[in-house]
């Protein structure tokens, strides 16, 4: 159902996929937010992405700091290992659930194996550069990246454990209110 491969993360970088001899055009296959995008679930995007930009010290009003620090995921943030996940596009949402299920267990196993890893929607709007790079079959598309690595720093630990307080904050709060 899902095809994974895994690619040592520099063959991404300056010689890989990235490079201006082997750039594509590429847009994602498929919306990676909803265009119409209501809250809470877009003032929730919105207050996780100023947490984590916040965390990394790169200020709102940076947009070139927020421009190279959105750059990193197509280095897969310095990690020794990338994978990619694509999934045959034949499939139905259902499917689509089990890919996001079995991806959520790879993520977990990682983590707990010490290793540093999270799912990176922002390699689906780098589609066709993929699939050119790696030979994708046609009925595949590009659902995301995933590094795996040792991380190098707390900050991106901090982002999660402060991110996973707040949304228990907000469910805290939306109990109070139906009160």
């Amino acid at each position: 159902m899902a095809h994974l491969r895994a690619q040592r993360a520099g063959a991404c970088g300056p010689e890989g996929a990235g490079s201006a001899k082997r750039r594509v055009q590429s847009a994602p296959e498929f919306p990676i937010y909803a265009p119409d995008l209501t809250d809470p679930y877009n003032a929730r995007r919105l207050s996780c992405a100023e947490a984590l930009y916040g965390v990394l010290g790169v200020e709102r009003d940076n947009k070139l700091g927020r421009m190279m620090q959105f750059a990193r995921n197509f280095d897969f943030y310095g990690a020794p290992v990338g994978l990619i996940v694509a999934l045959d596009r034949r499939l139905e949402r259902g499917q689509w659930a089990d890919v996001g299920i079995y991806l959520a267990h790879l993520l977990l196993l990682a983590q707990e194996r010490g290793l540093a890893t999270c799912a990176q929607a922002a390699w689906a709007a780098m589609n066709q550069t993929v699939r050119a790079f790696l030979d994708m079959p046609e009925p595949y598309l590009l659902y995301c990246g995933v590094p795996l690595g040792y991380a190098r720093s707390r900050s991106a630990h901090q982002y999660v454990a402060d991110g996973a307080g707040a949304l228990d904050r907000e469910r805290r709060n939306a109990r109070v209110c139906r009160s």
